[in-house]
């Protein structure tokens, strides 16, 4: 018997549930304690109730729509376009274009493109728990995917199994299933149990149901388990479907004592407490309703009413205050709860006017981890649609043979981002810098890099015929755009020992660096020219007398070395025309010529330290 709780606990604890006393645990509901596989505790017909429940607030419930459809769009967008990897490019993008205008328009055995299906896969993922994808191809033998609906996937008939779950007969006698999927002995899915309506192709007649069994090796099973020996999802809504249930009530009847509320104008004290039916609006208008303690009337148009001073007669508008705060901060609770169970900010699917500054960028970010995750569960899939595809058409002899035929990835859609310019400067900054490559930013946009290259080159070329200055990598339009740009000075790669080098060394800006920093800004404020936002940044900091971090000292650096041919152009110079020039001011940005001997002059401090 366990030992009751110490009388001083007892009384910390006051009100509270203890687990010891028989009394309490009479009161409670009876819980069964189960401890099994997830199978077990969600069996077939929970399963059946969880998918119908979940479809019906998707589809009527605004807000679990939204998220799981937002959700799906950034993953998807119109992105998810092919890239091949392997060696001979020149095959590599006869079969991108076959892909991109044969293949992916009518990807789908029902006619959607590649694309749709994605969204529609995501969609079924979070709203169903699953959704399945089948490798099959059209009459013609053209390659095809097939999306296959969570309940078409499912046990066969009681009459082949026998108590455990174990199949009696068929190709995979002796195997298990659990919930359409059929397992080997060390709980791998072999295959999966598929049963559909079939439609004869051109055809509005329905053809009998097809029942059959689909190896692995032609399925996949699209789902986010969230246990050990789970084999089929959940829908993300599972945990909060009865709260959400409540909220569409409760927003029901809020709706309806809303427009009851609004339907009441104006409220009349009298003595009597009744309508004075010698009024001859109130006789034109009918007799009117008379409850036990309130008399209502209903009236059209506009009337006057005259009361005797002293009377107590009075006409006083009906304030309506519904909804009120407390029923609208329930309905954010509920809310709230409901996206933890699709991994998707609350804020983004219901109110994100309160946020602002940092908590707005944690909530994209939040949202972007979601969306990478939901990349992660597709790209697996997409690939071997993609790569099956290619297989067909190289056996159909729509595509001539390659080893490398299978080595494919796919361009992803923008990142989700509060502030693109301050983003986009930052990553230009990195780039000239050598933290990160084109590749990266176009990756993060959404855009294929050999596509971009390309595009780029016919652009420069159209322009340089024209007679028109071509961008250079600084995005400007000066003289000294196009001239060789210096390798840019790399950050080593040890980047925790030069940190603790730099605690040995002065990092604070010098005088000289920290006025010529404050003169750049005071320029940029004139002239409205000259640097980016990182720039300015970094002239603050200067300004200001902060000490700079080991990594800001290797950007310095990098900087002087790739801008010192601006010092070539005009207007670098006093007295030259267009003085202080664009690279003028940006040079004082970071410090002009003493920020470039000191950068220089520390990095050496620092690599020396280290």
């Amino acid at each position: 018997m366990p030992t009751p709780l110490p009388q001083r606990f007892r009384a910390a604890l006051g009100a509270l549930f203890d687990a010891t006393n028989r009394k309490e645990i009479v009161r409670r509901p009876l819980e069964v304690r189960t401890i099994g596989s997830i199978s077990s505790e969600v069996n077939s017909t929970d399963r059946a109730q969880l998918l119908s429940d979940s479809r019906k607030l998707y589809a009527n419930l605004g807000p679990a729509k939204g998220a799981i459809d937002a959700k799906a769009m950034y993953a998807v967008g119109r992105s998810w376009l092919p890239k091949y990897e392997g060696a001979d490019q020149a095959w590599g993008e006869t079969a991108r274009e076959w892909l991109l205008n044969e293949w992916y328009p009518i990807a789908d055995i029902s006619g959607r493109d590649f694309q749709t299906s994605l969204f529609l896969a995501s969609v079924a993922v979070d709203r169903d728990g699953d959704v399945g994808a089948i490798l099959t191809e059209y009459e013609t033998q053209f390659p095809a995917i097939q999306l296959i609906p969570s309940e078409g996937i499912h046990n066969p008939s009681s009459d082949k199994l026998d108590r455990d779950g174990f199949l009696l007969s068929g190709p995979y006698q002796g195997l298990r299933v659990i919930d359409g999927v059929v397992i080997n002995p060390q709980g791998r899915p072999v295959a999966f149990y598929v049963e559909e309506e079939a439609q004869a192709p051109g055809s509005e007649e329905e053809m009998p149901e097809v029942r059959e069994y689909v190896t692995a090796r032609d399925m996949m099973l699209l789902a986010e388990p969230a246990w050990i020996n789970q084999f089929r999802g959940l829908p993300g809504f599972a945990h909060a479907i009865l709260d959400l249930k409540d909220l569409r009530t409760v927003q029901g009847y809020e709706k309806m004592a809303s427009a009851l509320a609004s339907s009441i104008g104006l409220i009349e004290y009298n003595e009597s407490g009744l309508a004075d039916t010698s009024d001859p609006a109130v006789a034109l208008s009918g007799a009117p309703y008379v409850g036990q303690d309130v008399a209502a009337k209903e009236f059209f148009g506009g009337m006057v009413r005259h009361f005797k001073a002293g009377s107590g007669s009075k006409l006083e508008a009906f304030k309506n205050d519904r909804p009120g705060d407390a029923w609208q901060k329930f309905m954010d609770r509920l809310l709230r709860n409901a996206m933890a169970g699709i991994n998707w900010p609350f804020e983004l699917a219901w109110d994100i006017s309160a946020l602002g500054g940092a908590n707005t960028r944690f909530v994209i970010s939040t949202a972007m981890r979601s969306v990478e995750d939901r990349q992660d569960l597709l790209k697996p899939f997409a690939r071997r649609a993609v790569g099956y595809a290619v297989a067909k058409a190289m056996k159909n002899g729509r595509l001539p043979a390659n080893p490398d035929w299978w080595k494919w990835s796919f361009t992803m859609p923008p990142r989700l981002t509060v502030d693109f310019g301050r983003d986009a400067a930052a990553q230009r900054e990195d780039y000239l810098s050598g933290i990160i490559n084109l590749s990266d930013i176009c990756a993060e946009r959404g855009i294929d890099l050999k596509s971009h290259i390309a595009g780029r080159a016919a652009e420069n070329a159209a322009l340089e015929e024209a007679g028109l200055p071509v961008p250079g990598l600084r995005g400007d339009l000066s003289p000294t755009a196009n001239e060789p740009i210096p390798v840019p000075v790399q950050i080593p790669s040890d980047a925790a020992a030069l940190s603790q080098a730099a605690l040995q060394v002065d990092t604070a800006p010098t005088e000289a660096m920290r006025e010529e920093a404050a003169r750049g800004l005071r320029w940029r404020e004139e002239f409205n020219r000259g640097g980016t936002e990182v720039g300015v940044a970094r002239a603050r900091d200067i300004s200001n007398g902060r000490n700079l971090s080991t990594e800001t000292i290797f950007r310095m650096k990098s900087f002087f070395r790739r801008h010192e041919v601006d010092k070539q152009g005009e207007g670098f110079n006093p007295g030259e025309p267009g003085y202080p020039s664009a690279g003028r001011i940006a040079w004082a940005l970071w410090g002009g010529d003493a920020g470039y001997a000191w950068a220089e002059r520390k990095v050496l401090e620092i690599e020396r330290e280290s």
